[in-house]
């Protein structure tokens, strides 16, 4: 039946969606700080009953790898590697930036987008949106924020997203800006933009095994550096 559980754990929106052969389904987002490891396990339980399918029912999962914060990337990576034990589920690693490029519902415009990497660093990637689908303009990078300044074109739609850190200064140029959002005002649904993702990549090569998915930090943790 080819359904996709969509789940992007990478900042503190709990994102969690649900495709079947082509269509959206159902999609569930929580914003409540260091929760994600006790609401997953409900998340998708209720997404599931929505459904009225059982785990076994999945077939495929596409879950975004990072960048991000790295306590969510490893829940949301190891509750992936629980959830796979018994189907044989296929694996789709998403770029955490694009899950917000693609929940962002933009179209025929670039975009950016940006997560706070802290230490006056930033994590960032452009897309484009030809109306139907989000074309990736950049690969994911982590830059020093005067870099990233003068990266920004005036052409570009800014989504930011500081991942939770409620003293990031690193957006604050953009306060003027029209075409910048930050994510706490232009909020989307990264598990269903996940799932979709999903849906336009069932015959790409990129799918992996439960064995293979590890996180994609391009960054040391901050107490590692």
């Amino acid at each position: 039946m080819n359904w996709i559980l969509g789940i992007d754990t990478s900042s503190t929106e709990l994102g969690i969606g649900l495709a079947n052969n082509g269509r959206c389904i159902a999609g569930f987002s929580r914003y409540v700080r260091y929760s994600h490891a006790e609401l997953i396990a409900e998340g998708i339980e209720f997404i599931l009953k929505t459904a009225k399918i059982g785990p076994a029912d999945i077939d495929t999962i596409a879950i975004a790898t990072g960048p991000g914060s790295f306590t969510g990337l490893r829940i949301g990576i190891a509750f992936v590697k629980g959830f796979c034990l018994e189907p044989p589920v296929r694996i789709l690693p998403v770029s955490s930036l694009e899950s917000v490029a693609i929940g962002s519902n933009i179209h025929h415009q670039p975009i950016v987008i940006a997560f706070d990497a802290r230490r006056d660093t930033i994590f960032w990637a452009r897309f484009h949106s030809n109306g139907h689908r989000i074309l990736r303009k950049t690969e994911d990078a982590c830059a020093p924020a005067k870099e990233f300044q003068s990266i920004v074109s005036k052409e570009d739609i800014v989504i930011t997203d500081t991942l939770g850190y409620t003293k990031s200064s690193v957006f604050d140029f953009l306060k003027e800006r029209p075409q910048a959002y930050s994510i706490d005002q232009y909020p989307v649904q990264r598990g269903l933009a996940c799932a979709r993702k999903g849906m336009q990549s069932c015959d790409n090569e990129s799918w992996i095994s439960v064995e293979e998915l590890t996180p994609r930090y391009l960054s040391k943790a901050y107490a590692e550096a």
